[in-house]
């Protein structure tokens, strides 16, 4: 082809795009032209040895001269395919030269078919220092990292909501234990433990009552309302109980957790 075919073909294929794609109607060399609309201004291109300035058809002389490669990862990137030994076997239709361009795009496209049958993950790395010891942190480096990453501000509007989430089934089992404690259904120790504030007895002997219950909702409400503190703050506030899941604000789970685990350790003392 020609440039002027060139600049013919993408009138054609942008002929919609009139608000990034242009021809000008004016000059000596119109039919080698075209504008497109950048996000700084518009910018006119001129096609004069385009195609020749931009062949990228690779050598066949080389392309066989790496296939014989004694390197095994050399000579397996450039061996032939079924594609290459297929083409051009239809009668008088020859075969297309490989490009640079046509490599490329059948690599990205059977990368983008491989990516699309996993399951994708995204791991962060984080450069902890600059002399590239694997014992050392420089603290200022790894937070400026995260502070032009987003993350920290990511950290921010999670905790502003409800970061930490567990499942209704979930919490009944492994919190009920500190109710049944608060309801002094547990050994001497285990009411302080559970209930620190000497004041949810009541509310602890509730949720064990709502344990015994079906509806596992309702039993969650009244489990999460015996044991998360309400003084100086809205209780319902810090958590929500939906169908499934209960939620919390930043700083709930974690007290009950600590909770739970010195419970567990003092049930531990006490029977030794």
């Amino acid at each position: 082809g020609s440039d002027e075919n060139f600049v013919s073909k993408l009138s054609t294929v942008h002929k919609e795009s009139v608000q990034y794609f242009s021809r000008p109607k004016l000059g000596a060399q119109k039919e080698l032209q075209f504008s497109i609309q950048h996000y700084a201004g518009n910018v006119t291109y001129t096609a004069t040895g385009w195609l020749e300035r931009n062949k990228d058809s690779i050598s066949e002389d080389v392309v066989l001269l790496l296939r014989n490669s004694g390197n095994a990862l050399v000579a397996e990137v450039f061996c032939e395919t079924p594609q290459d030994a297929g083409a051009g076997d239809a009668p008088g239709k020859p075969k297309s030269p490989d490009t640079v361009v046509t490599k490329f795009k059948t690599s990205l496209a059977q990368l983008m078919e491989t990516i699309s049958k996993t399951s994708t993950q995204y791991v962060r790395c984080i450069k902890p220092n600059k002399v590239k010891s694997a014992h050392e942190v420089d603290n200022n480096m790894v937070v400026e990292q995260l502070r032009c990453a987003g993350v920290i501000e990511a950290i921010k509007v999670s905790r502003a909501g409800f970061p930490a989430r567990m499942t209704l089934k979930e919490f009944l089992q492994r919190f009920g234990i500190l109710a049944a404690a608060a309801a002094g259904l547990s050994f001497p120790r285990a009411r302080t433990l559970a209930d620190p504030s000497g004041t949810g007895k009541a509310a602890a002997a509730a949720a064990v009552a709502a344990r015994t219950g079906s509806d596992a909702t309702a039993a969650c409400r009244a489990l999460v309302a015996a044991l998360v503190p309400s003084e100086g703050k809205d209780q319902k506030g810090m958590y929500e109980v939906g169908r499934t899941r209960v939620y919390f604000k930043s700083g709930v789970l974690e007290s009950l957790e600590e909770r739970r685990a010195l419970l567990m350790q003092a049930a531990a003392t006490e029977i030794t």
